[in-house]
């Protein structure tokens, strides 16, 4: 993920951090923690949220399942 994100960011992408630990507030240490991985592994703090918008092209997750659109049927 952090080729993919390097990628992104050299061809002028928008790239957030999609995480629930946004939940816990802007201030928290783990919301923190993150940006600082951003500002070591790409050279800048991304930024980072737990609400998904309708710009969203793509959102990778480790635990999401593929569903066919409109139907709710799961991918195999």
């Amino acid at each position: 993920m952090v080729k993919k994100v390097r990628r992104w960011l050299d061809q002028g992408a928008d790239v957030r951090i999609f995480t629930a630990r946004m939940d816990m507030g802007k201030d928290s240490t783990q919301v923190a923690e993150v940006k600082e991985f951003c500002l070591r592994h790409f050279g800048r703090s991304l930024p980072v949220t737990n609400v998904k918008d309708k710009k969203m092209f793509v959102l990778y997750d480790d635990r999401a399942r593929q569903v066919v659109r409109n139907t709710g049927e799961v991918v195999s």
